[in-house]
């Protein structure tokens, strides 16, 4: 869809086809305790799902239009990895063998992949 519309269109329409689904979901595990949020805490709450969530979608599909769905959605999986990397240095979280382990695998895979010319028909 991000090739025939554009990001602004793909996001907003993909939340509006998905908003029955959330609607109901929420109303079974909304708790009334929720109003009783700090006014600072709900600010949050709006802040993350429009810049974050919902402003950021439209860079993302846009860059996927541009580079391409295969060659651009890699860049996801790295991500989970620098936030271990940046935990580690930020909040001095301790980083394990395992996590270095599954890090090293996956941008291994990521670089031969890349490698890996995939040809268009």
């Amino acid at each position: 869809m991000s090739r025939k519309m554009s990001p602004p269109q793909v996001i907003s329409w993909a939340l509006l086809i998905s908003l029955p689904v959330n609607l109901v979901a929420s109303y079974f595990s909304f708790n009334a305790a929720y109003w009783n949020a700090d006014p600072f805490i709900w600010t949050c709450f709006i802040y993350l799902g429009l810049f974050p969530m919902y402003l950021g979608f439209f860079f993302w599909y846009g860059g996927l239009a541009i580079g391409g769905i295969a060659r651009v959605s890699q860049v996801q999986l790295i991500q989970p990895f620098c936030t271990l990397i940046a935990a580690s240095l930020i909040l001095e979280d301790r980083l394990t063998l395992m996590n270095m382990v599954f890090a090293f695998l996956v941008v291994s895979t990521v670089v031969l992949s890349k490698k890996m010319l995939v040809k268009r028909h």
